[in-house]
């Protein structure tokens, strides 16, 4: 059932921040005179009535949607933010210089042109590959392989390896 138009600005005033007895008194043009008590009182029933509440619940979220969207950082936001601060550093001058280097590196790692690889621990190299062939290939096909496998060796003993030795 739509609501009245009281009961819509009432709905209004609750959910943008008015207390309930607050927003009674605005959206009902209540008299000076009326009691806080019947005020309070009338103001309670009002919000919990079945038709009011889901507006009341309607209206907060949709103003917290606003509110989110409004302030959500996303990849473009952030880029375009930190292309103004780039821009906004490089007329400073040479002292611009490392908050421009500061925004050219946000941005790098905002797009994914930048990484954290050389942070990251490096890995051994394979010093060893051994590659089996079926040794039952059929006569003028080429060979599959049905085993591989690699070692890495502790670093004292990198180098080239004799497959004499390691046999």
């Amino acid at each position: 059932m739509p609501l009245t138009h009281k009961q819509e600005k009432f709905a209004q005033l609750v959910a943008a921040g008015a207390t309930q007895s607050d927003a009674y008194r605005q959206a009902y043009n209540v008299s000076p005179d009326t009691l806080p008590d019947t005020i309070h009182e009338n103001a309670s029933h009002l919000a919990a009535d079945t038709n009011v509440l889901p507006r009341i619940q309607q209206l907060k979220a949709a103003a917290q949607a606003k509110v989110v969207a409004k302030h959500s950082w996303n990849l473009d936001k952030i880029v375009t933010q930190a292309e103004k601060h780039m821009e906004i550093a490089l007329t400073g001058g040479s002292k611009g210089v490392p908050a421009a280097n500061g925004a050219l590196e946000l941005i790098g790692r905002a797009t994914g042109l930048l990484s954290d690889k050389a942070r990251e621990p490096q890995q051994q190299p394979i010093t060893r590959v051994v590659i089996v062939l079926n040794h039952g290939a059929v006569p003028g096909g080429q060979p599959r392989i049905t085993e591989a496998a690699y070692e890495v060796l502790p670093p004292a003993m990198e180098g080239p390896v004799d497959d004499e030795k390691a046999a």
